[in-house]
């Protein structure tokens, strides 16, 4: 999975995790990826270039906001 982690000015950070392995960060200034992006988004490179996954994006997100709910709840 490609997560765009952050964004610094003019570059992007980007995470990388595959199935195993460490995760890793990556540095692209953000005309190399020659799309909009935002902070969480999930990434995958096409022959035609990077695209955001719309629904990977949004159900990682969904995701991380019903574990942040359980966990006001449960007060943690």
């Amino acid at each position: 999975m490609i997560l765009v982690d952050r964004l610094e000015d003019q570059t992007v950070i980007l995470e990388i995790s595959e199935d195993a392995q460490p995760v890793r960060h990556m540095t692209v200034a953000a005309a190399e990826l020659g799309i909009s992006v935002a902070e969480g988004d999930i990434l995958v490179q096409t022959a035609e270039g990077w695209q955001v996954d719309q629904t990977a994006t949004k159900h990682r997100k969904q995701q991380l906001f019903r574990r942040f709910r359980r966990m006001i709840q449960n007060g943690t």
